[in-house]
C-alpha cells in the first residue's frame, strides 16, 4: 500500500497533460485485458466493477523502477501536499461541551449550538428508533455496545490517518485496530480522494448562526464541484436509501458554509470504507441535495419545537 500511495504523490504533481495521458493509457490497457481476471484483479478500476487499483498499476508500470528504494516522505517536498491547499476562507475556532448529554460548539458568538448530529438523533423517526432497538434487542445490549465501540474507534484512527494524509503527514499504527483503518484509509485515498482537485479546509467547524453547528471532515472541489466531503467507516456495505442521516448532515453543512461565507455549494460526497475494504462512494447534488437541505431545515425547526415542550 505505501507504494500505491508514492504512486498517488507523484501522479497528482505530473502535468495536467500527462496524467490524462496516463489515465487513457489505463482505460485502454483495461480494454485490452478484460478476459484477464488476474490483470483486472491487480489493476482493474472498481469503479468498473473490478477489485485492482490504478495506483497500483502506475507504480509496478511506470515507477517501481525509478522509486522503488526512495522513502515515501523523501520523494519530493512539491509532492508532500499532492492537493492543493486554498485557504480562501477563515473558519472559527471552537470549543466541545456537552449539554444533558449531547454536543454542542461555542463559536464565540456567546452561544452553544447544538452540532448537526445532536439535531439528526433529536429528531430521529419512530421507525428508525424502532430499527435501532429491534437489532439491540437481536444481538443484546452488550454486544450491540461493543460493536458500536468498535466501530467508533476504528473511524476515528482512520480519519486521524486521513487528516494527516491531507496534511502530508504519515501516521504509523501498529495495533490491530490501527492495521485495519489504516488499509481502510487507503481505500479512500487511492478511490476518492483522487477526485479532490482543491481543498478550503480539512477538519473545519462550520456554523448556522443561532441555529447549528458541526465540524467537516473536508471542504474543496470534488469531481470540478464545490462540496462538502464526510468519511465514513461502516460494517457492511450500504445502500444510498439507508444514508439519508448521511445526507442531511452534508447538506446541513453546506447551508452552514453558504450562509456565512457566501459560497454555493450544491454538492455532498461520502467517501465511504467498510472494515473488508470496500469502498463506496456516495455523491448528492442537484435538486437531491437541496431537498435534503430544505429537509434538513425542517429538522432544525421540529429539535428547537422540541426543547420548548
Amino acid at each position: 500500500m505505501i507504494n500505491n500511495r508514492k504512486a498517488y504523490k507523484i501522479f497528482m504533481t505530473l502535468p495536467e497533460e500527462e496524467r490524462k495521458k496516463l489515465s487513457v493509457e489505463h482505460e485502454i490497457a483495461e480494454i485490452d485485458n478484460l478476459e484477464d481476471k488476474d490483470w483486472l484483479n491487480r489493476f482493474g478500476n472498481w469503479r468498473n466493477g473490478h477489485n485492482g487499483s490504478f495506483w497500483n498499476w502506475l507504480w509496478m508500470i511506470h515507477f517501481k523502477e525509478k522509486y522503488k528504494d526512495v522513502k515515501l516522505e523523501d520523494i519530493g517536498v512539491d509532492m508532500t501536499k499532492p492537493i492543493r491547499i486554498n485557504k480562501k476562507f477563515e473558519y472559527p475556532t471552537s470549543t466541545r461541551a456537552l449539554i444533558d448529554g449531547k454536543r454542542h460548539y461555542d463559536v464565540g458568538t456567546k452561544e452553544k449550538l447544538p452540532s448537526v448530529t445532536t439535531i439528526l438523533s433529536g429528531t430521529q423517526s419512530e421507525e428508525k428508533k424502532a430499527s435501532l432497538k429491534a437489532w439491540q434487542d437481536k444481538v443484546g445490549i452488550d454486544k450491540a455496545e461493543q460493536i458500536k465501540n468498535e466501530a467508533a474507534s476504528r473511524g476515528s484512527t482512520m480519519h486521524a490517518i486521513l487528516e494527516d494524509f491531507i496534511d502530508g503527514k504519515e501516521r504509523v499504527d501498529l495495533t490491530k485496530n490501527g492495521k485495519l483503518a489504516a488499509s481502510m484509509a487507503e481505500q479512500i485515498i487511492e478511490k476518492g480522494l483522487c477526485n479532490v482537485s482543491e481543498i478550503w479546509g480539512s477538519e473545519v467547524t462550520v456554523y448556522y448562526p443561532g441555529l447549528y453547528a458541526g465540524a467537516t471532515d473536508l471542504v474543496g472541489i470534488y469531481n470540478d464541484k464545490p462540496a462538502i466531503i464526510d468519511f465514513k467507516q461502516s460494517n457492511k456495505p450500504k445502500r444510498r436509501e439507508w444514508i439519508d442521516d448521511y445526507k442531511h448532515q452534508l447538506a446541513g453543512y453546506a447551508l452552514a458554509h453558504n450562509k456565512v461565507h457566501g459560497t454555493r455549494i450544491t454538492s455532498g460526497v461520502v467517501l465511504m470504507c467498510t472494515k473488508d475494504n470496500y469502498f463506496q462512494e456516495f455523491v448528492f447534488e442537484g435538486d437531491e441535495f437541496l431537498e435534503a437541505g430544505t429537509e434538513f431545515m425542517a429538522k432544525v425547526a421540529q429539535y428547537y419545537a422540541q426543547r420548548k415542550e
